[in-house]
């Protein structure tokens, strides 16, 4: 009961924020009173966003047990790439995409993220810490508002992917923690990481975001 209550408190706060406030209406009966809800130049289905880069259109796309080169060639198919994470607004837009649809489930977002190759080989120090040892691939966002990294990441850790862990997501449950990670922080994994095979449900991504610039 009290995941649920939760929950409802989380939809509601997040529902005030994205969802339309219009009263609801007919579009066949007062096609005049009907106006559609503001999205900028963004097709149908995606989300506008207003960067400091300019205007940026965000998806949240839904497919158990992938990695980031599979998402990132998804992504592509739809003229996009995986999307990188400007502010705090759009990463709270992502986690409640996420858990709109997919409660009482919980899981991770693979986001549009890569380790530098200064920060490749180590783990976290004064020179590579959460500001510095990851860069957003598709060039959108800037500043570091968008590397919300739960406490001691990104550690690039070796101990379960010995090849390191050069690629990011985002947790997403409904209640504040998923095992040890606050949902909505980010965390690094191995680009190739197979969560299902290695028995890790708390890195399960169920879901990647796209972006992409709107054709205008």
């Amino acid at each position: 009961m009290d995941k649920l209550l939760i929950f409802l408190c989380f939809l509601v706060t997040v529902s005030a924020i994205f969802l339309p406030q219009e009263e609801p209406c007919d579009e066949e009966e007062q096609p005049s009173n009907c106006p559609k809800v503001p999205n900028g130049n963004c097709e149908e289905g995606w989300k506008n966003f207003t960067r400091p880069s300019g205007e940026w259109c965000m998806k949240v796309f839904f497919e158990k047990f992938i990695n980031q080169t599979f998402a990132e060639k998804k992504c592509q198919e739809v003229g996009a790439r995986l999307s990188s994470v400007q502010d705090q607004y759009e990463n709270f837009y992502i986690v409640y995409t996420f858990l709109d649809k997919i409660y009482p489930e919980t899981g991770t977002i693979l986001i549009g993220a890569k380790r530098t190759a200064a920060c490749m080989n180590g783990g976290i120090s004064a020179t590579c810490n959460g500001a510095t040892s990851f860069e957003w691939t598709d060039k959108s966002a800037n500043g570091t508002e968008g590397f919300s990294w739960a406490s001691k990441q990104p550690d690039n850790s070796r101990r379960i992917t010995p090849g390191g862990q050069a690629c990011a997501l985002i947790y997403a449950s409904a209640t504040l923690y998923l095992g040890p990670m606050r949902s909505g922080t980010l965390d690094d994994v191995a680009c190739d990481y197979d969560s299902f095979k290695e028995g890790d449900i708390y890195n399960t991504p169920k879901a990647y975001v796209c972006g992409k610039k709107p054709k205008v």
